[in-house]
């Protein structure tokens, strides 16, 4: 993830854990899908620059869709 997210320059690992993975959340089953409720961060900003869609999660093994609220 740091090598593709550009702006995060030199952060290490234990820094992406801190700053964007370690958060509370709310997960609840709305209208067929479940949607993720992500407290708000600090560098919260810089979600802008990922070179990648984080709102809507699906895989194969899913049976419902992850819609993401992280800001």
């Amino acid at each position: 993830v740091i090598q593709h997210w550009r702006i995060l320059g030199t952060t290490s690992l234990a820094g992406l854990r801190e700053s964007f993975l370690v958060r509370s959340a709310q997960l609840s089953l709305q209208d067929e899908a479940w949607r993720l409720a992500v407290e708000p961060g600090p560098f919260d900003m810089l979600l802008d620059q990922l070179p990648w869609g984080y709102t809507t999660l699906r895989h194969p093994w899913m049976e419902r869709v992850i819609h993401v609220d992280w800001r």
